[in-house]
């Protein structure tokens, strides 16, 4: 947590290595809670895809996708 409780960042990466090629993403971004606890989460990320091996509803990318990727998520749990 950068902000104890309220902000905090990360970073990842990832590769496959296999027989159709070595597709990878590599992004960021970060978590702010605003009423300080896990009951409201604002979730901001930006990543780079690079033959994408899948695709489906909840991540906005198709089969064998390059590019940029920004999402925005807000979940609430009570």
């Amino acid at each position: 947590m950068v902000i104890r409780r309220l902000l905090q960042i990360y970073g990842f990466h990832s590769t496959i290595f296999g027989q159709f090629g070595t597709p990878w993403e590599a992004g960021g971004g970060l978590n702010i809670f605003p009423l300080k606890s896990k009951g409201l989460r604002v979730n901001i990320e930006a990543e780079y895809v690079r033959r994408s091996p899948t695709g489906y509803a909840a991540y906005p990318i198709t089969v064998g996708a390059n590019g940029p990727v920004f999402m925005t998520n807000v979940e609430a749990h009570y």
